[in-house]
């Protein structure tokens, strides 16, 4: 049998909740434009130091349905219904007129809109207001485009079988398309998906079907596109299979095939016979431990190096390109890192109880407890930084240097590894903590944004006051909004000192905003 992983990351909870994903939402309010009294135009002027341009307003009468923040979390899409009938708004322009719209999705690079609509008794997708071909149906929510967000797949119901369309171009028709979805490679020169025809099941890659199996794993292209690696069961046993070439196992590590950054080097963890797993590395086996870590398979950013944690017996061990480290009771999961040049290695571990960072083999001060997720190296690989507890509290670890920090989430260098920042409270009263020096008291702080500017002379967030959300830069702070939109998945970035926001007028019609400080 495999090896079980984690269902997720054990980070801090955000200490303020942001609407994040707002798909289902039903407000009572359609898409204009801002139209306004000058005592209301007055009242909702920005802040001096902020400008705000208007996304759109939604005033009542019709119904609000999805909303959709850009990557770049400058833009927003929203649908709205009028009678029995539903549009798109981007960006306050409004357009098309369907009897449902499915789903909406951005490019990557924030440049494109699709969505997956139905104008009975049809489906299609209209991409940047062009409709794609008609089909009976659509696959919401597993439309995607490439990375370099110039291609466009989605799966569609053509006649009595499922299809992969590309660029408006339907491939082979199959009984069965995965579950998983469309997978393009990181140069977005390639693309796979799982099908299934009677009752077998393969991988396609660029219209080519691979072996027949019973089902398949994680899939993965490397970065140049020219490797593709997966898992598959075959009866007890599992097949690795490396660019169409299989090898059997007793077990296989649930994550599959790793690559490298540069695309050359691949891992995996698996075992030819009941026993421990064996982890190999460019097809050669290496280290034997009887379980791997959660992140427990390691590439270097230049990758030159690989690192390994895995339990052997009842301890634990790092392994760094073939040298073992001292043992130990635990290694926290996803805490296996390499600084961004590659020289050094750290990881947070246990023993007695009692939890410590490890960096280049030297084990730091014991502390009660680490927290997930936040051991990070500065970018220029000099500096360490991480949160711990000690006696029951809190404490910022920078270079060593333990402060005070009840409460402290999200722990960042500035990007000239010149400052380090991270916020602290409980309750209803929160601190940011910028180079030791503690700011202004909120209700709360958003744990995303919370960023250093690009020139690493500015730092900004999101914070919270009497029911209100406001941007803060430098500690100046923005007119107050009713909430935050912002795209929730970990690739999205930010624009310096850029949010998106939406307030209520004092008719109740609901009016969006993106939302730029000028420091």
């Amino acid at each position: 049998m495999t090896q079980q992983r984690n269902s997720g990351d054990t980070s801090f909870a955000t200490p303020i909740l942001l609407p994040l994903a707002l798909a289902g939402l039903t407000l009572w309010s359609g898409c204009s434009r801002s139209g306004k009294t000058p005592e209301e135009n007055q009242a909702d002027q920005p802040a001096p130091g902020f400008k705000q341009v208007s996304l759109g307003k939604v005033p009542a009468g019709t119904r609000l349905g999805a909303l959709k923040v850009s990557p770049d979390n400058a833009h927003l899409a929203f649908t709205i219904q009028r009678g029995t009938n539903w549009s798109v708004c981007l960006d306050g322009v409004e357009f098309g007129k369907y009897d449902d719209v499915q789903s909406l999705l951005f490019s990557p690079d924030s440049r494109h809109l699709a969505c997956a609509v139905r104008r009975v008794p049809e489906s299609l997708v209209v991409l940047d207001g062009k409709e794609g071909p008609a089909f009976k149906a659509i696959a919401p929510g597993l439309e995607v485009f490439s990375p370099d967000s110039q291609h466009l797949a989605y799966i569609a119901w053509q006649d009595t079988n499922w299809v992969v369309v590309l660029d408006g171009k339907p491939d082979k028709l199959y009984d069965r398309i995965g579950k998983s979805g469309i997978i393009f490679s990181p140069d977005s020169h390639h693309l796979a998906y799982s099908a299934m025809r009677a009752k077998e099941c393969f991988m396609v890659v660029d219209g080519k079907e691979g072996m027949p199996c019973e089902s398949t794993g994680p899939f993965r292209f490397s970065v140049d596109g020219r490797h593709t690696g997966y898992t598959v069961p075959k009866g007890d046993n599992f097949l690795v299979v490396l660019d169409e070439h299989p090898e059997e196992f007793v077990s296989v590590v649930t994550n599959g095939v790793l690559f490298s950054p540069d695309g050359q080097r691949s891992m995996y963890a698996a075992a030819k016979a009941t026993g421990p797993l064996s982890v190999f590395i460019d097809g050669k086996e290496s280290a034997k431990f009887d379980s791997i870590g959660v992140g427990g398979l390691v590439f270097s950013p230049d990758s030159k190096h690989v690192a390994v944690a895995g339990k052997r017996g009842g301890e634990w061990h790092v392994e760094v390109d073939g040298r073992e480290s001292k043992p130990c009771d635990g290694v926290m999961g996803n805490s296996l890192t390499f600084s961004p040049d590659s020289e050094h290695v750290a990881y947070a571990a246990s023993r007695s109880n009692h939890w410590f960072v490890v960096n280049d083999g030297k084990e730091g001060a014991e502390f009660e407890g680490i927290a997930a997720n936040t051991l990070v190296f500065s970018p220029d690989s000099k500096r360490v930084a991480f949160l711990a507890g000690r006696s029951g509290k809190f404490v910022a670890v920078v270079d060593g240097q333990e402060s005070p920090a009840p409460g402290a989430y999200s722990i960042i260098f500035s990007p000239d590894s010149a400052h380090v920042a991270y916020f602290t409270g409980q309750g209803t009263n929160w601190q940011v903590v910028a180079d030791g020096k503690a700011g202004k008291t909120y209700a709360g702080i958003a744990v995303r944004p919370f960023l250093f500017s690009p020139d690493s002379q500015h730092l900004w967030f999101v914070a919270a006051r009497a029911g209100k959300f406001v941007l803060v830069v430098d500690g100046k702070e923005s007119r107050p909004y009713d909430q935050v939109l912002i795209d929730p998945t970990e690739t999205s970035t930010f624009k310096p000192f850029e949010i998106i926001t939406t307030n209520s007028d004092r008719k109740g019609g609901q009016e969006f905003f993106r939302v730029t400080a000028e420091p």
